[in-house]
């Protein structure tokens, strides 16, 4: 559920905050607004998780966007429009950022949250997946949802909420969902919870970045990347980065501009033109496993423990210690991590390592390539390791594995190569041919999984698993009625 209550007794709030507190704004089924009942959450601000840069930081936390570690550049006619949108028309609207993954979306987020918050608004990210209630303010209160299809439960109630909140009786309510997909895709849900009129359909597109900003993006990055890693990288010139830029259409997106900031910090004597975003993005990745590889077999957990780790928390959006104990013991998964005492036993603080678990490596890009070098290294695994990571909730792991599969495949091409191997008597090695490979011919898995593919605006990526349940529900199967309406799918029927 979610609410706006209007509060009088503000003297009751447990925290001190900067700003004039109009009243509480309350995510997740069950929770008070009221914060002397006994609710289930204590009001608190709506973060905005930016991170200081660690000494010998990961290459994920470097190109996180919550660690800044370039300037914001690009987007400020973005910007200004959100602004704008912020500042006016009616006490209650939502509105789309829109844009690929790595576009820079979340940033521009953040960064527009930063900026209402000296004005005196709260702002932040709500956390959707748990009872939460957080103060609201009189200048103005903003929400910000990222990759609202993950939450398609969390949303329905967003969009209810919002749909029952009264203009007149609420302070400026501003909420600012962050899609891959075109804000069209959510309007009949929107018809359907009547929060339509309270949407502005006009999406902020965030796209490629070209000439100065995608110079002054890399520049800044590159500064102090190579501060961090203390490595002293000759300067690269606008016309050096500009032939980098034209060497490969993808290299426009900020993520991969990123990346090769700090690859070329990392590597000073490597002629930037030599590479395409995609492909320093994957050589970042085993960078990366390499380091954990080395970071695993001194501590003693296996070579592969803390590798396979975090790609099970990336599929997953987080392992919590429950889950780790549990994969951790299943009888013929055959994964190398052990249980969480042996972890917390044998590794200090790490970035990724929290009291409660392990943290999903982010950005999304490289979690997803980091997901397929750890699974090829145990291919016959991989689907079984897949399904192990799903099947306690299908629908809220489904959209994160569509999701990682097209950045493995379509943007990082890591398709390409799976063709490659297939050519040469190798098995196919995605993240949807081991999906599909972990329901083919596995009736009860294909009943489990077949509610959750029903979706006609499922994930490309997550195509082939829908043609195989289908068809291996058909086939197991004499019911005509059954049959009929396994026919009735769109996905096959399209």
């Amino acid at each position: 559920m979610f609410n706006f209550i209007k509060i009088d007794k503000v003297e009751l709030l447990p925290i001190k905050v900067d700003f004039d507190v109009a009243g509480l704004v309350s995510t997740g089924k069950g929770t008070s607004g009221d914060p002397s009942s006994g609710g289930s959450a204590a009001p608190s601000e709506l973060p905005v998780p930016w991170r200081e840069l660690q000494p010998n930081a990961d290459v994920f936390s470097l190109l996180q966007w919550r660690t800044a570690i370039s300037q914001f550049a690009g987007h400020e006619s973005e910007m200004e429009t959100l602004k704008q949108w912020a500042n006016s028309g009616p006490s209650i609207s939502a509105k789309f950022i829109v844009g690929e993954g790595g576009a820079g979306k979340t940033r521009l987020a953040g960064e527009l949250a930063m900026e209402l918050r000296a004005e005196g608004w709260a702002a932040g990210f709500p956390n959707l997946r748990d009872p939460n209630v957080y103060l609201a303010a009189r200048a103005g209160t903003l929400l910000i949802v990222d990759y609202p299809e993950e939450h398609p439960g969390g949303l329905k109630s967003l969009f209810t909420g919002l749909a029952r909140l009264e203009q007149d009786k609420c302070s400026r309510m501003r909420v600012l969902f962050l899609s891959r997909r075109e804000a069209d895709a959510w309007r009949q849900l929107a018809l359907d919870t009547k929060a339509d009129p309270s949407i502005d359909w006009a999406p902020v597109i965030v796209g490629p970045l070209k000439g100065k900003a995608a110079y002054n993006l890399f520049h800044s990055a590159f500064e102090r990347a190579a501060e961090a890693e203390e490595t002293a990288p000759p300067p690269v010139s606008t016309e050096v980065f500009k032939a980098w830029l034209d060497h490969a259409p993808e290299n426009d997106r900020a993520l991969f501009i990123l990346a090769t900031a700090i690859y070329c910090a990392l590597h000073p004597d490597r002629p930037i033109v030599d590479y395409k975003g995609r492909e320093v993005v994957t050589a970042l990745v085993e960078r990366e496993i390499a380091r954990l590889r080395n970071t695993s077999d001194g501590v003693g957990l296996g070579t592969e423990a803390l590798s396979q780790l975090l790609a099970f928390a990336a599929i997953r959006s987080g392992m919590d210690r429950e889950t780790i104990d549990s994969l951790a013991n299943t009888s013929g998964l055959n994964v190398d991590f052990p249980t969480w005492s042996e972890i917390v036993e044998k590794i200090g603080p790490t970035s990724w390592l929290t009291d409660d678990g392990v943290v999903a490596p982010e950005p999304d890009i490289l979690a997803a390539c980091l997901v397929v070098e750890v699974f090829r290294r145990n291919a016959t695994a991989a689907p079984d390791w897949l399904w192990a990571a799903i099947e306690d909730d299908i629908y809220g792991h489904l959209g994160t594995l569509g999701r990682l599969s097209y950045d493995a495949e379509v943007i990082l091409g890591l398709c390409e190569r799976a063709l490659e191997d297939i050519a040469q008597g190798a098995t196919d090695s995605t993240l949807s041919a081991w999906l599909r490979d972990a329901v083919a011919g596995n009736p009860e898995r294909c009943d489990t999984i077949e509610s959750a593919i029903r979706d006609p605006r499922i994930e490309g990526g997550l195509l082939p698993t829908a043609i195989t349940v289908w068809q291996t529900l058909l086939e197991s199967t004499s019911d005509q009625y059954r049959q009929a309406d396994l026919w009735n799918n769109p996905c096959l029927s399209g």
